[in-house]
């Protein structure tokens, strides 16, 4: 079956800018231009004893694998696989593997400019260590970036360039506990589609429903319909159902003038008596009696 427009859209997830709170970036970082030096790897595990080294650039040593000691501006800090040092612009610094251990690092070295060509600095505030959790994005993005170095094809250099501005923020982000989550699109769309199941059942209670004829409606098979509405809701598509019947029941059983029979009728139900049954399995008493309890 063909999906109409407004199906088609349903089946795309967006974001647009002006949904997106804060989107206007700080103002420190317009016009911070990364200026790469170079990236390297270890390709395996081996003693790291160089001497002190001051650089104009910034570098990122991540433990690959192993155990390291970095020194910065004389102070020790002890580090082991997952921890990312960030020596800074003037820094005197030094590695070593501690005795007895061995590295595997992978470094990355760029300073940043200003539209003018001038050098700066990052304009937010670094930590001197963070601890990455395995797959970190930006373990991810330092590889991409040895790759793009490394093969140079179309573009290498303006995606250098933006895998290192995402590194800086998310190591900011990182020292601050703030963390972007991954947006898992699948889910997205299924919560979404549970809402609509939601709305469509309490904006058509009143009509005969059945629960093809729901999973019909979003074009879907009532197993995978019933599983994702599940899921969502910890109700099941029917029982969603039952239940906004019965709470407009009970809204409708508070007027007197109203029979059970027209009552049944306006929730969705032809056969009063089987109303009724349903009213009682839900409420734990018949319509008459739940009336007859609250118009006293």
């Amino acid at each position: 079956m063909a999906l109409n427009r407004r199906d088609k859209q349903k089946a795309v997830t967006q974001v647009r800018r002006e949904q997106v709170s804060d989107w206007k970036p700080l103002q420190a970082l317009e016009g911070v231009i990364p200026d790469f030096v170079f990236i390297s790897i270890d390709d395996a595990e081996r003693q790291w004893s160089p001497g002190e080294e001051t650089f104009y650039y910034y570098e990122l040593v991540y433990v690959y694998a192993g155990e390291l000691r970095m020194w910065l501006a004389g102070e020790p800090m002890e580090g082991k696989k997952g921890d990312l040092f960030v020596t800074k612009p003037g820094v005197p610094h030094r590695e070593e593997s501690p005795p007895g251990r061995t590295s595997q690092l992978l470094c990355l070295a760029t300073a940043f400019k200003n539209k003018k060509g001038k050098r700066c600095e990052f304009p937010l505030d670094l930590p001197d260590r963070v601890r990455l959790k395995p797959g970190h994005i930006v373990e991810r993005c330092l590889r991409a970036i040895a790759s793009e170095a490394y093969h140079r094809t179309l573009g290498y250099a303006a995606a250098i360039n933006a895998y290192i501005v995402q590194i800086f923020i998310e190591l900011v982000r990182t020292a601050r506990s703030v963390e972007a989550p991954d947006v898992d699109v699948g889910e997205i769309r299924r919560q979404r589609l549970a809402s609509e199941a939601v709305q469509f059942i309490e904006e058509n209670y009143a009509a005969p429903l059945t629960l093809p004829e729901i999973a019909q409606h979003f074009f879907m098979s009532p197993y995978h319909f019933s599983r994702i509405f599940k899921e969502n809701t910890n109700l099941s598509p029917i029982a969603h159902l039952t239940r906004t019947r019965m709470e407009n029941a009970k809204r409708l059983l508070l007027d007197p003038d109203r029979t059970v029979k027209a009552i049944a009728t306006q929730v969705g139900y032809h056969d009063p008596h089987y109303f009724t049954k349903a009213f009682a399995k839900e409420e734990g008493m018949t319509p008459t009696a739940y009336r007859r309890k609250h118009l006293r």
